[in-house]
């Protein structure tokens, strides 16, 4: 027998003991609760989907994928207090779930828990090493007053080469948004912290330094004022 012929009889055997193991997704409560939730999302009807969701989980509840999936309704319709409970729970099994860690640092960040939201992007942080994340944390340290910490990630990000390159976008009165290099976005919030504790020279030497890279950085004009 080909070696392929092996693995996949191998496959086979290992899911069939899977689903065995799992009798609940095999009842008929069950598979009835997976109709209306497919069936809600296919006429657009998401109160079905979620309430249809509410009975699968009530029947499989070590199955967090139905966790995950409702928590991205919630998230959808922005109801943030739902997704942060929801994002808990997921995150206590599995602290290495990206998605809940980022849908619970919008959820708090919504919610207005600046700390709580801090320590879940300090988190997806050192699990995705992107400079964006970073700078969020940064962002919401400065809004939170935790101005050292925020400068040694500002700090952090304008020693960065690629956030030379890598673009943050800014809103404009138009409704319109322009981009700007995340370099110069991080001088301009380490502008904003030296106006925040009072060092008048070295903040407008942060914005000077924004505008240096992109001139036309609106936000970054409208501090130097």
């Amino acid at each position: 027998m080909k070696k392929s012929s092996v693995v996949l009889i191998a496959l086979i055997a290992f899911v069939g003991q899977v689903w065995a193991q799992n009798p609940a997704k095999q009842s008929d409560d069950y598979k009835r609760a997976e109709a209306r939730y497919h069936l809600g999302l296919k006429y657009n009807d998401i109160s079905v989907s979620k309430a249809a969701l509410y009975d699968m989980i009530a029947i499989d509840k070590e199955d967090y994928s139905l966790l995950d999936s409702l928590s991205y309704i919630y998230f959808d319709y922005q109801q943030f207090a739902s997704v942060a409970l929801i994002g808990k729970q997921i995150l206590a099994k599995y602290p290495n779930h990206l998605p809940a860690l980022e849908m619970s640092a919008i959820a708090f960040e919504n919610l207005g828990a600046i700390d709580l939201a801090i320590s879940n992007y300090e988190s997806l942080y050192l699990k995705n090493n992107s400079l964006f994340t970073l700078y969020k944390v940064a962002s919401l340290q400065l809004q939170g007053k935790r101005y050292k910490e925020a400068l040694i990630n500002l700090d952090a990000i304008i020693a960065n080469i690629e956030a030379e390159t890598n673009p943050l976008e800014f809103p404009l009165d138009n409704n319109q948004t322009q981009r700007i290099p995340m370099k110069a976005a991080a001088l301009n919030l380490k502008g904003l912290l030296y106006k925040e504790t009072g060092e008048a020279a070295q903040a407008k030497s942060a914005f000077e330094a924004a505008l240096a890279i992109a001139p036309d950085f609106a936000a970054a004009k409208e501090n130097m004022k």
